[in-house]
């Protein structure tokens, strides 16, 4: 019976059979090589990375050393940044603020990213996207400690490039003739010293006697200023009151005969207003001041007639001559002519 149900079957139908289980072996085996398990329940997580630093698809995730997932897929954004498809066990759990980082597995270069949990108490849902962290690589940490070395290498270099333009230096016949120079020049200096030290020290010597009597007369004198210290303030104080009677006195007395001739000088006007005296009746009565002018008008016309008719006041006759009619001068061009 089971012989004529196999017959039944049609060779359509077994290439279509074996044409189904190829494919689905190929999707079961491309999802494999990706990383994915078909038959296993995943949650996936994004992370984004400006670089991602040699991770693939399929490179591994780790917990505490622990394989917990995969890298299933890495995309570019807009912004040429890196999404990382990150595949866990749906029993992983990832606090806030954990940190997915990309990190060396071994020294051959392996990558792998290493999940570094908070301690939120709150956790990630599926799809969010964790916060992105780059391991540095060997490179770049062996760049790191070696370029202070190398730093402080080029400046050693400098320093023994300095060093042997110094030694160069010295070494040169003309640079040794100067240091010779200068070490004799400084012989000659220290032996002049030698020498004035001892005139010095000879001196001293003989003059010792003398100054001992001038530090003792010194000290006489200090001594005799120190015992009569209060004789001189008191001395001292005498004298600036002297100095200081003086001047009060001088100046009082300044003062007071200041004083009389203001009242003095007062007193003289007062009588010259009230017309006391010649001055104050000069200035003062109008009558005798018009009487005075009148007095010299006369006398300046006497003086004119004199002038004019000098015989009519002196005579001196020796032949009994007729004396001549007297003139009167008439206005006063006459006068002023006669004054000329």
């Amino acid at each position: 019976m089971s012989k004529l149900a196999f017959v039944k079957i049609s060779n359509e139908t077994k290439v279509g059979s074996l044409t189904v289980i190829a494919i689905t072996v190929l999707i079961i085996g491309y999802n494999f090589l990706k990383g994915k398990d078909l038959f296993t329940n995943t949650v996936d997580y994004y992370a984004k990375y400006e670089n991602i630093n040699g991770i693939k698809v399929s490179n591994a995730i780790l917990y505490n050393g622990f394989n917990v997932g995969k890298v299933t897929a890495l995309d570019l954004n807009e912004k040429g940044e890196v999404i990382a498809t990150l595949t866990l066990q749906p029993n992983i759990k990832i606090p806030i603020h954990s940190i997915a980082k990309i990190a060396s597995q071994d020294l051959l270069g392996a990558k792998a990213i290493v999940l570094l949990f908070s301690d939120a108490r709150t956790y990630h849902q599926e799809g969010d996207t964790l916060l992105a962290e780059v391991e540095m690589s060997l490179s770049e940490s062996v760049n790191t400690q070696v370029l202070p070395v190398k730093a402080k290498a080029e400046k050693l270099l400098g320093t023994m490039d300095s060093i042997l333009i110094t030694v160069q230096t010295i070494l040169n016949p003309n640079f040794r003739n100067n240091i010779d120079e200068s070490f004799s020049s400084i012989k000659r200096s220290i032996e002049t010293l030698e020498k004035t030290a001892t005139r010095i020290d000879t001196l001293v010597k003989f003059q010792s006697a003398r100054f001992a009597n001038i530090t003792s007369n010194i000290e006489s004198i200090t001594s005799n200023l120190k015992n009569n210290n209060q004789k001189i303030t008191d001395i001292l104080t005498n004298l600036n009151q002297i100095s200081d009677s003086v001047a009060k006195v001088n100046f009082i007395q300044t003062i007071d005969n200041a004083n009389r001739a203001i009242a003095q000088v007062a007193s003289i006007t007062e009588k010259i207003n009230n017309g006391q005296g010649t001055l104050g009746q000069l200035v003062n009565d109008e009558q005798l001041y018009n009487n005075i002018n009148q007095t010299a008008a006369d006398l300046d016309k006497l003086m004119v007639d004199l002038r004019l008719n000098p015989k009519r006041y002196v005579h001196l006759s020796f032949f009994g001559s007729k004396n001549k009619k007297y003139k009167e001068p008439s206005d006063s061009s006459e006068i002023r002519k006669a004054k000329k």
